[in-house]
């Protein structure tokens, strides 16, 4: 991958946690989240990016998780209250296969392959329920210029 072009990451903050190793990460993750954290306007802290197998099972990451491929990362930043902002501009964005919200935690994000995107909520157990389809479908309606009309960033 080329890092050249991407202005709001570095590749260290991909590094596995625990092995400190990285494969390539995936072009197209990396991409989507220098342009949402261009959009959004704050930094974003890179919870998990890469993960070793070994690292993967110590969280209870799924055995096939994309983290395990580079296609997958995990995000937080300072202001918690922005997370509900960011998750519904990814999911207007297109840019993602994948994109899962703990609430006041993080957002993962993915560009594995799915048969069609698939946008979550972790529940407190740590397990994931689809989101709502209602909800879903009023995200969609909107536009990035309304979404980001609602808050101050």
């Amino acid at each position: 991958m080329n890092w050249k072009d991407i202005k709001h990451f570095i590749p260290d903050e991909f590094f596995c946690k625990k092995c400190g190793t990285c494969i390539d990460m995936d072009y197209a993750l990396i991409s989507a989240l220098d342009w949402l954290r261009w959009v959004i306007g704050v930094p974003f802290i890179v919870t998990s990016g890469y993960r070793c197998v070994e690292h993967n099972k110590q969280v209870g990451g799924h055995p096939n998780s994309f983290h395990l491929f580079g296609k997958a990362a995990d995000i937080t930043v300072k202001r918690k209250e922005l997370l509900p902002l960011i998750y519904r501009v990814a999911i207007v964005s297109g840019k993602f296969q994948g994109i899962g919200i703990k609430e006041n935690s993080f957002i993962h994000f993915d560009v594995g392959e799915r048969p069609e995107p698939y946008y979550y909520i972790y529940l407190p157990d740590n397990k994931t329920k689809p989101l709502n389809p209602d909800i879903l479908a009023k995200i969609q309606s909107e536009t990035l210029e309304n979404i980001l009309a609602e808050y101050k960033v």
